[in-house]
């Protein structure tokens, strides 16, 4: 190894030295391998320039990632590092192919120059270059992923773990080494005397290398590494020009019905934020909406997977087939109509400070939780009362800038920001809004007032103890091998549904590669009591409940997994005690979900009913019926018995299943039966009044959510049949857009 390699495997030795205390970095994977693959291309092309060809430099440059991989690897004593495999894989094709990228355009720049320092340069100059190109894609093109020769890979957006090698990587890198050894070989020929470029042997490499880069920089799309709107577009294969102002692509296989009625929500939603903004609709941003059939196909077209994108200057928000209604819509929406608000080409407030100045993202996102509304739930304000009765609620002014909103957990942050902006539009309304919006101020005197009136809320113990439940949440960064074992826990999830032994078995490695995360083990005890293993689910939730860092939350899953078991036993007394727990927890839960299970299940326990009926409401509450099967026992049940309870879980099985007239006609026959619980009550009539919309049945969807406004549970309820009451009125009084989906068809 000569003395510039020995120095630059020093160089990259002491950048891993320094990434070893550095949370998900400190360890080989992904995140290790993108940061060291600039260093290695530079490092790559500064050893090229010195060498005497080729092969020599990219052995040098191969040489140098050795050390501070091997030093990484003896981290790994001190940082679990949980799947070998894919970690090195993403390190081969990462700092590997970097740096002999890197040697290829070192070499072809002195090839070109003629000079060390000048084709250092040139090099430093190409690569940024391309990260600037990088960048502009992914501000101005759908994709939020990229594939560059500088850094490799950047997967999208933060919050999706599931990271695995992706499969466009592979092609990727190739294209970014022959584009390396092209870019060579065409200032070889350059360099080349013009009586010697006649020679085929001349032409031949430059020729080949130049048509291989450019066939699979052609081919980007089929291979999944390059797309663009075009790209995307054809992808989708439907385009709705629902006005003028208004875009819509959609997948070609969503039905046309169901494009016509997300239309429809987006045309409505436009409205509804305009009005509460005090601007027409003209006066926002022309919007164009990307929907994609699953998330999968959205990850792989652009990048994202479970996180929802908007780009507000833009003007365009990328969805996966949303529920008309559904508030994360009306979110993102904001985001991409609010660009005119403010003064700057982010189409963002803006805030300086201390540090950098950046996006005031607590105005960001707080604009669009509080004109999204909820539709379930307490209001934003008792969410906050409930917050700051458990000591969690973080001050307004604090989350303003970018440093202070991601400095918070999400759950937090986006709930008082959200509140907060909510209460200026009460207060002072949209001319103060959309003022402080552009200014990335706030009247420091409001912010006294808000905490005034979020005191002022009287915090029942349910809300307190929803609070303590949902807001206590740790970082990605604090985890053990976050990428890796989300990947396995969406794996372990799918098999539960068809093979629970197996399903067993994948959460009991994930508990091996993460001992310290309790949730595993209630995972497990969960797909135990599935499989038919009792006395193991038993011991599962057991050390769940025991786990010194299981939360309030995690513990009460628990319990209730507990109780599960012992209404599985099918004696009479443990029967009884499982109802026991299930009522104690009632108004406990936290989340929506939970709760309305447990209330489910409390019921369940004390119906009076027949055995086989008893047995088959309760297979299908713990999730041990076959879904054909169990649901046609469900309907004979409610048939012979008359009971509530079947008819609303058939509704919400039909439902899921977008069988919309089906699933009306079922929840109208719980309503008619009686819930009973009035938490149970309320949702059944939120989902008879969207299925009897999606069904074509306005008139029944109005006096559902007219019903569900006056026997509210909490705020968030009222608020959604509020909201529902005037978009049914609104889309009365209007025609059906000439440019549907059934018109306009596949383009």
């Amino acid at each position: 190894m000569d003395r510039r390699s020995i120095t630059w495997s020093a160089a990259l030795t002491a950048v891993a030295a320094g990434l070893c205390f550095v949370p998900l970095v400190g360890r080989v994977g992904f995140e290790f391998s993108l940061v060291m693959t600039p260093f290695a291309a530079l490092a790559g092309a500064h050893i090229a320039i010195h060498s005497s060809g080729l092969r020599t430099a990219t052995r040098r440059a191969l040489a140098v990632t050795g050390p501070p991989l091997a030093l990484m690897a003896l981290n790994g004593l001190r940082i679990k590092v949980c799947d070998w495999g894919a970690s090195l894989a993403f390190y081969a094709l990462l700092p590997g192919v970097g740096a002999a990228v890197g040697a290829a355009w070192g070499r072809a720049a002195v090839h070109l120059t003629a000079r060390p320092r000048r084709a250092l340069l040139w090099v430093i100059g190409a690569g940024a270059t391309s990260l600037i190109v990088a960048g502009w894609r992914m501000a101005f093109e759908p994709p939020i992923f990229s594939y560059d020769p500088v850094f490799g890979m950047w997967p999208g957006a933060l919050y999706d773990e599931a990271l695995g090698l992706p499969a466009p990587l592979a092609p990727a890198r190739l294209t970014h080494l022959l584009g390396g050894w092209a870019a060579l070989a065409v200032a070889h020929l350059v360099r080349t005397p013009l009586a010697q470029r006649s020679y085929a042997a001349a032409w031949a490499p430059a020729l080949v290398l130049v048509t291989g880069t450019t066939a699979l920089l052609g081919a980007g799309p089929e291979l999944g590494f390059r797309h663009d709107r075009q790209s995307i577009a054809r992808a989708l294969g439907r385009r709705v020009e629902a006005d003028p102002t208004l875009t819509v692509l959609t997948d070609r296989h969503i039905p046309p019905a169901e494009t016509a009625a997300l239309v429809d929500d987006i045309r409505w939603r436009r409205v509804e934020i305009a009005e509460a903004l005090g601007r027409s609709v003209e006066q926002l941003s022309p919007l164009q909406v990307y929907v994609f059939r699953t998330a999968a196909q959205r990850r792989r077209l652009m990048g994202a997977d479970r996180t929802a994108v908007a780009r507000p200057w833009l003007g365009q928000a990328y969805l996966v087939r949303p529920d008309p209604g559904e508030i994360l819509v009306a979110h993102e929406l904001v985001h991409a109509l609010t660009g005119p608000l403010v003064p700057n080409p982010s189409g963002m407030p803006w805030r300086g400070g201390p540090g950098v100045p950046g996006p005031a993202m607590g105005l960001v996102e707080g604009l669009a939780v509080a004109l999204a509304g909820r539709d379930l739930g307490p209001g934003l304000h008792e969410a906050v009362a409930g917050m700051r009765a458990v000591g969690l609620d973080p001050s307004p002014a604090s989350l303003i800038s970018s440093a202070g909103f991601y400095a918070q957990p999400s759950s937090r942050a986006y709930t008082v920001a959200g509140s907060f902006l909510r209460f200026m539009l009460q207060r002072r309304g949209p001319t103060a809004v959309r003022t402080a919006y552009a200014s990335g101020q706030v009247p420091p005197e409001l912010q006294a007032q808000w905490s005034e009136m979020i005191s002022g809320i009287e915090v029942t113990p349910e809300l307190r103890a929803r609070a303590e439940l949902l807001y206590r949440r740790g970082a990605i960064y604090q985890r053990v091998c976050p990428h890796e074992v989300a990947v396995r826990k969406k794996e372990a999830r799918r098999l539960a549904r068809t093979d629970p032994p197996a399903a067993v078995a994948a959460w009991e490695s994930i508990i091996q590669w993460d001992p310290g995360d309790p949730a595993h083990l209630l995972a497990l005890a969960r797909a135990h009591l599935v499989a038919d293993d009792l006395p193991a689910a038993t011991a599962a939730a057991g050390r769940c409940v025991a786990h010194e860092a299981a939360p309030l939350a995690l513990q009460r899953s628990a319990q209730l997994t507990l109780a599960d078991v012992q209404w599985l036993s099918g004696e009479a007394a443990d029967r009884e005690v499982a109802r026991g727990r299930f009522e104690e927890f009632i108004g406990r839960m936290g989340r929506a979900p939970s709760e309305r299970l447990v209330r489910a299940k409390a019921q369940a326990t004390a119906a009076t009913r027949s055995e086989a009926a008893s047995h088959a409401v309760r297979d299908w509450l713990l999730g041990r019926s076959e879904a054909s099967t169990g649901l046609l026992g469900l309907q004979r049940i409610v048939q012979s018995e008359r009971w509530a309870l079947p008819a609303y879980l058939v509704a919400r099985r039909l439902y899921g299943d977008a069988q919309w007239t089906e699933a009306a006609s079922w929840f109208g026959q719980a309503r008619q039966l009686d819930l009973g619980d009035p938490l149970l009550a309320a949702e059944n009539l939120r989902l008879l009044g969207r299925a009897a919309y999606r069904a074509g049945q306005p008139a029944i969807a109005a006096e559902a959510f007219e019903a569900l406004e006056a026997a509210a549970p909490s705020e968030g309820y009222a608020e959604g049949a509020r909201s529902w009451r005037r978009r049914l009125a609104w889309l009365g009084s209007q025609t059906r857009n000439a440019a549907s989906p059934a018109d306009v068809g596949a383009q």
